[in-house]
């Protein structure tokens, strides 16, 4: 029989006692918090972070349906992380009530070079709070994210990328639904001198003063087939409640735009570039 480190639940932080586990025994981790199952070595874990911090390259960790009271590095390996049951079934909760005084709470944090082999499918992100990415912070990294939804992210002080910051990377977005995020800049997402390539994602009820839906700053993103509706952008210097667009050369294609936002203000608003619509 093979035996794994021995494991414990975790809630909001705090490691619970722990229990050894086999991969004929999972349900030491299941119980009412689900289990985290790295499928390449057989190995269960009580933390999503415990599972990516023991695997390796090429390595698949299946999460099992429940709400995960966590905030997850995926510290630049090529790994695939992906939910059994999906976006709805699935949550990685980062508690955003218990960190506003710290400001170091992207639900998922990417700073480590990822590339697009790092891979995260089928989860909800909410309670991000940090200054930048309450959602998901991406720096320097291109992962892949897939049938994911951020909500009821934001990005405090003044802060961009409600739901997504991404800083000098080109990450991939696939069938991502982004709503009620918040920012001053960028609610549902925010790109500064980045390319993301953004496809079939819904950007709905989120906010900022510039950028509801998103806000692109340098860099030549990607945007097809989205939809955005519903986003505001207010504030004494607002625009773009669909999106904002400064200094970049974004695509957008076969998108629609329907802004909640002042009467002064574009769905598409673009300080010096328009993007190429088609």
């Amino acid at each position: 029989m093979k035996t794994s480190s021995a494991l414990g639940l975790v809630l909001a932080g705090t490691v619970l006692a722990a229990v050894p586990v086999t991969s004929q025994d999972p349900q030491g981790v299941r119980g009412e918090y689900g289990s985290i199952h790295n499928v390449t070595q057989d190995t269960f874990h009580a933390t999503i972070q415990d599972a990516i911090d023991a695997a390796v390259s090429q390595d698949e960790i299946e999460v099992g349906p429940g709400t995960y009271h966590e905030r997850i590095n995926m510290q630049g390996k090529a790994i695939t992380l992906r939910s059994t049951d999906g976006a709805a079934s699935t949550t990685i909760d980062g508690d955003a009530a218990t960190i506003r005084d710290g400001d170091s709470g992207s639900v998922i944090t990417c700073v480590s070079r990822e590339t697009a082999a790092t891979v995260i499918v089928g989860f909800t992100i909410t309670n991000g709070y940090a200054s930048l990415g309450g959602g998901m912070y991406n720096r320097f990294s291109s992962p892949t994210v897939t049938n994911c939804t951020f909500t009821g992210n934001s990005a405090g002080g003044g802060g961009a990328g409600g739901g997504m910051y991404n800083l000098s990377g080109e990450p991939t977005v696939t069938n991502c639904a982004f709503s009620a995020n918040s920012a001053q800049g960028g609610g549902g997402m925010y790109s500064t001198e980045s390319s993301p390539t953004v496809t079939d994602c819904t950007f709905t009820g989120n906010t900022a003063g510039l950028g509801g839906g998103m806000y692109n700053f340098l860099g030549s993103p990607a945007v097809h087939g989205c939809e955005f509706s519903g986003n505001a952008s207010s504030g004494l210097n607002s625009g773009g409640g669909g999106m904002f667009n400064l200094s970049c050369d974004p695509t957008v294609t076969e998108s629609t735009f329907n802004a909640k936002t002042r009467p002064s203000a574009m769905a598409v608003g673009c300080a010096t570039t328009t993007p190429a619509q088609r």
